[in-house]
């Protein structure tokens, strides 16, 4: 891929600004609510997006990162690659 075509892809990941509330929910609130007991901080995100985008082999592929679990990649088998 084309540097410009990454630095292309950075630049739209990097203009999305994270989630924020004026009241931060309580442990109790969040657990109500089905909302990760821990929200993942901004330089991990960023981390996994850098490499992805600049990672030739991962081009292609889809990272899942609930806040709770590590990152993984969906297996290139999985029904989501189906088109």
């Amino acid at each position: 891929m084309p540097a410009d075509a990454r630095s292309a892809r950075l630049g739209r990941a990097a203009r999305t600004r994270p989630a924020t509330s004026q009241s931060p929910l309580t442990p109790d609130e969040r657990k109500q609510r089905g909302a990760p007991s821990r929200l993942l901080a901004l330089d991990q995100v960023a981390d996994a997006v850098v490499r992805l985008a600049t990672d030739e082999s991962l081009q292609g592929r889809v990272l899942v990162w609930w806040s709770e679990d590590e990152p993984h990649l969906i297996p290139w088998g999985d029904v989501g690659y189906a088109g």
